[in-house]
Parts: C-alpha cells; sequence; structure tokens
C-alpha cells in the first residue's frame, strides 16, 4: 500500500473514531494521540491480515507467528477501544467517570458553608 493510501485510510479511520465517540458524548481533544495511535495500529492489523489471506488464497503455509502478531494486535485493539469507550464495558467506564462527583474535603465543604 502507498503512503498516499495508507495516510489517507488512517485520516478515515481516525475521523470515524472521533464520530463515532462525538455520537456517544464521550470524545474530549485529550484523546487525540490515543485515536491515532488506534488508527496506526488498525493499519498494521489491516496489513497482517492482508498478508495472511494473500498466503492462504495461494495455499501457501501461514507460519503461527503471524498468527500469534495478529492475536497481539487483536488484544491491543480492544483495549484501545476500551480505552476510547468504543466498546460497551469501555463506554461504561467513561460514562460512570464523568457521572462521579470530584471529592472535596470536610474543610472545604465547611469554607463553602456547605456543613
Amino acid at each position: 500500500m502507498t503512503n498516499k493510501k495508507k495516510n489517507d485510510k488512517r485520516y478515515q479511520i481516525v475521523k470515524k473514531t472521533k464520530e463515532n465517540m462525538q455520537n456517544l458524548g464521550i470524545y474530549r481533544n485529550e484523546f487525540d494521540a490515543t485515536i491515532r495511535r488506534y488508527a496506526n495500529l488498525r493499519l498494521q492489523y489491516d496489513d497482517v491480515q492482508k498478508s495472511i489471506d494473500a498466503k492462504l488464497k495461494k495455499s501457501e503455509d501461514v507460519s503461527a507467528n503471524m498468527y500469534k502478531v495478529l492475536e497481539n494486535y487483536q488484544k491491543q485493539l480492544l483495549e484501545m477501544e476500551n480505552t476510547l469507550g468504543l466498546t460497551p464495558k469501555g463506554l461504561k467506564a467513561l460514562q460512570s467517570k464523568s457521572m462521579e462527583k470530584p471529592k472535596t474535603s470536610r474543610l472545604a465543604e465547611v469554607l463553602r458553608g456547605g456543613i
């Protein structure tokens, strides 16, 4: 795949990921670096998957190492999707964190007249 095509695909992954997060109401600018890493990892995963598919089409043996790499990418992608809130588990974790009230000390409450 040429660099231009990879950059276009990377851009599309980043754009779609941001859109998904915005639709869920969880996107923040702080996620941009993680989203870019996620896009790069997705491209690497796609390259390995295409390589395996090409070997299988030609009836060639696929090394166990390639499957291990693919499995490792799958685990990393799932972890990043959880971090970004793109899975039910990750979304629940992000929403529960955003719903938490910030903890304040008793002294701060007294000074504000809360007690």
